[in-house]
C-alpha cells in the first residue's frame, strides 16, 4: 500500500481595495512582479510590485494611480514628402536641408530611404541638433513625430 500525497494548490481570493469612494478589485496576478487590478470602469491595469504573493495595499495602489508609468510614444512611419512638406509650413525647409549635411549619416539616410521611423536616430539621438539647426521647439517637434 502506498501513501499518495495529495498537493492543495493555494486558490487566490479576489478582493478589493477601497479609494476615496471608489473600490479597486485585486485579480489573481499573472505574473511575479504585477498585480492585475479592476479599475471601478472596469478597465484592468497592471500594478508593478516586488512580490505578487504579497497582498497590494491600497496606499501602494494609490501611489501607482497618482504616478502611472509613463506610456511610450507609438512609433510611426513618416514618408519622405510628409517631413518636408511639415518643415515647408513652418518655413524651415531650407533650414531642414541645412541640417541634413550638419547631423552625421543624415544626408546619406535621407537619400537612402523612403520612409523615416519616428524613432529613428534623426528624432533620438540627434533630436537636440535637429531642433537647434531648425529653431524648433519641443512642441512643434512633437508635432511631427504624433
Amino acid at each position: 500500500m502506498t501513501d499518495e500525497i495529495e498537493e492543495t494548490i493555494p486558490v487566490f481570493e479576489p478582493y478589493g481595495l477601497e479609494i476615496g469612494a471608489a473600490t479597486y478589485t485585486v485579480l489573481e496576478p499573472e505574473e511575479a512582479v504585477a498585480q492585475r487590478v479592476q479599475t471601478p470602469q472596469g478597465q484592468v491595469i497592471g500594478v508593478p510590485v516586488a512580490d505578487s504573493s504579497i497582498a497590494l495595499t491600497a496606499e501602494a495602489l494609490q501611489a501607482h494611480l497618482d504616478n502611472p508609468p509613463a506610456q511610450p510614444t507609438p512609433v510611426r512611419m513618416l514618408s519622405k514628402l510628409t517631413i518636408r512638406r511639415y518643415f515647408r509650413e513652418l518655413g524651415k525647409e531650407a533650414a531642414f536641408d541645412s541640417a541634413l549635411d550638419q547631423i552625421p549619416n543624415a544626408r546619406a539616410d535621407w537619400t537612402d530611404c523612403n520612409e523615416v521611423r519616428t524613432d529613428d536616430a534623426m528624432f533620438t539621438t540627434h533630436r537636440a541638433a535637429l531642433q537647434a539647426a531648425l529653431s524648433l521647439t519641443d512642441a512643434q517637434l512633437q508635432t511631427l513625430l504624433i
